[in-house]
């Protein structure tokens, strides 16, 4: 018994190791940018009338690869335009408003933008054709 709840535990925990945790609240994720000196990772989507963002989700959000090689590295921020206007306080969407005002003016779907802890726009990063993880990603490096 005692071994059967050990392996579990350790299932378990080596599961929510790699889990990834995306941000829901814009000013704490850029006050965490600073203090941990990591760059944020802006995510622009519309799931529910998106094919390529619900795509992007399923194969790149959600692989290993992104939860083991990316997600500790940075600072994670999703704005899903449809999910998140019935969620969010209306501070937070005039706030979130601000942010897309700055940091995706086009309104592309999806879109990563790499922000710096300072705000700075270092990279972005549109559409996804399917291809794999590790080639879409390649824009962080």
């Amino acid at each position: 018994m005692i071994r059967l709840l050990f392996i579990a535990a350790l299932f378990l925990s080596t599961q929510v190791s790699f889990a990834q945790t995306w941000e829901r609240n814009l000013e704490k994720a850029f006050a965490d940018s600073k203090s941990q000196r990591k760059e944020i990772l802006l995510v622009f989507t519309v799931r529910d009338h998106c094919e390529t963002c619900d795509l992007l989700e399923q194969r790149v959000f959600q692989s290993e690869y992104f939860k083991q090689e990316v997600a500790s590295r940075y600072i994670l921020f999703k704005y899903d335009f449809e999910t998140d206007k019935h969620s969010i306080s209306e501070q937070e969407l005039a706030a979130r408003l601000r942010m897309v005002e700055k940091y995706n003016k086009d309104g592309f779907f999806p879109y990563l933008v790499l922000v710096a802890p300072d705000g700075r726009i270092l990279k972005s990063r549109g559409s996804y054709d399917g291809e794999s993880v590790a080639s879409f990603l390649k824009f962080l490096k």
